[in-house]
């Protein structure tokens, strides 16, 4: 059995073997396979966007993501670029919106990726119970899943891990 110093040591050398990977079953006769290598290069391009949205080492992303594929992309994309992933229930009711703001307020440099209709969503409930100023902050660090280009194929720039980190 090999033993790696970081999860980003393992991720690695499972997306060398080309046979290993991801797959995701979106409906009841629908799946989709997603080999390492290829959720690799995915959470590059999605490094690329963080990276280009201003986040940096040690930036935390809340991430309100439904879809399997993207939540995956993102959640590697932040470990390879030493950002944080912070997953959060998407706010279908009060209780899970108003966890978000208090997350969002806990962390240090956060950020939030998210889709559309929950984004809007989140206005709603912070302009009913008074987080308009809360509220402000986080669209200013917002960004949303289908924005993310992966036509473009200029990858992210992994961080140097440590096992420590």
């Amino acid at each position: 059995m090999k033993h790696y110093l970081t999860l980003l040591d393992a991720f690695e050398d499972q997306a060398r073997l080309a046979s290993h990977g991801i797959t995701y079953i979106t409906a009841d006769t629908v799946e989709e396979y997603q080999s390492y290598r290829q959720l690799k290069e995915e959470s590059l391009l999605v490094l690329r966007e963080l990276q280009a949205a201003g986040m940096v080492a040690g930036d935390e992303l809340l991430m309100q993501v439904e879809d399997n594929r993207s939540f995956l992309n993102i959640f590697w994309g932040c470990l390879l670029g030493g950002i944080i992933p912070v997953p959060v229930t998407v706010g279908n009711n009060e209780e899970h919106r108003m966890k978000l703001f208090k997350i969002w307020n806990t962390l240090n440099h956060p950020y939030l990726i998210t889709d559309p209709k929950t984004f809007s969503n989140l206005e709603k409930y912070a302009v009913q119970h008074e987080l308009s100023e809360d509220y402000q902050k986080i669209a200013k660090k917002t960004l949303f899943i289908d924005a993310l280009d992966y036509k473009n194929l200029t990858p992210g720039i992994p961080a140097k891990v440590q096992a420590e980190d």
